[in-house]
């Protein structure tokens, strides 16, 4: 019965994923339809709705590669360079759409180099003065839309900070030793898209680092990672674990 139940949901995760692939596709290609028509007004307000509404790392770093050449062709040049930096930081060897300006190619090899080629990652580090502080890295505009970090210490007090990026932070005065901090950031749809982890002991000393770096970018991955979930009982949700940081 309990295997039944199991395979059941299995089965509706993802079907849940596959039609949400189809609908990113559909919408994703009428906006490359009216890029290549060269209906570039109309494609840029198309590219904008399916950024608004991406769900994954790869269906908003396309958005934001589309937007970054529709920009450059509009006569928007600060706008294309932001817009290559986020396509960038999501997919590190992302390439200019076809029949993009050359300028959209000088854009994404100039945020490679500001970002040495990494993704973008979330981290969990103290501050100066007295403060725990999560924070994008490197701090990207255009990509996550809020950032949201929760400490549970050993006083049961749960301590939060939630704000727009590149960064939030607690006042890490209040909050009694041992503790464990979680930190998270979304996407425009509210689609979790990072997160990270950070601990200390009642001695005021870090644990050691551990890191899981997943390539949950697609919905597919995604569920890949909810399927195993729900093998193992983990208490994950199949958000990307970009990057999980213990300093120091």
């Amino acid at each position: 019965m309990r295997a039944a139940v199991l395979t059941g949901a299995l089965v509706a995760l993802f079907a849940h994923a596959a039609a949400a692939r189809a609908q990113a596709a559909g919408g994703l290609a009428q906006a490359r339809d009216l890029y290549v028509r060269a209906e570039f007004e109309a494609a840029e307000v198309a590219f904008e709705t399916e950024l608004a509404a991406a769900r994954d790392a790869t269906t908003a770093a396309e958005a934001h590669r589309y937007l970054a050449a529709l920009a450059s062709i509009l006569g928007a040049p600060e706008s294309a360079a932001a817009h290559a930096l986020a396509a960038v930081a999501l997919v590190p060897d992302i390439t200019p759409p076809p029949g993009a300006p050359p300028e959209v190619g000088q854009h994404l090899v100039l945020a490679r180099r500001a970002t040495s080629g990494e993704p973008l990652r979330l981290r969990i580090a103290p501050a100066e003065p007295d403060l725990l502080r999560a924070a994008l890295d490197p701090p990207v505009d255009g990509v996550v839309a809020r950032i949201e970090l929760v400490c549970n210490d050993a006083a049961r007090r749960a301590h939060r900070a939630e704000g727009p990026p590149p960064s939030v932070a607690l006042d890490s005065r209040a909050i009694v030793q041992p503790f464990r901090c979680s930190a998270s950031g979304g996407l425009r749809s509210g689609a979790p898209l990072l997160e990270a982890r950070y601990a200390a002991d009642a001695d005021g000393a870090s644990e050691p680092p551990w890191a899981w770096i997943g390539a949950a970018a697609a919905v597919a991955a995604a569920g890949i990672v909810l399927a195993v979930v729900l093998l193992t009982s983990a208490r994950r949700d199949g958000a990307r674990i970009d990057d999980i940081v213990v300093d120091p």
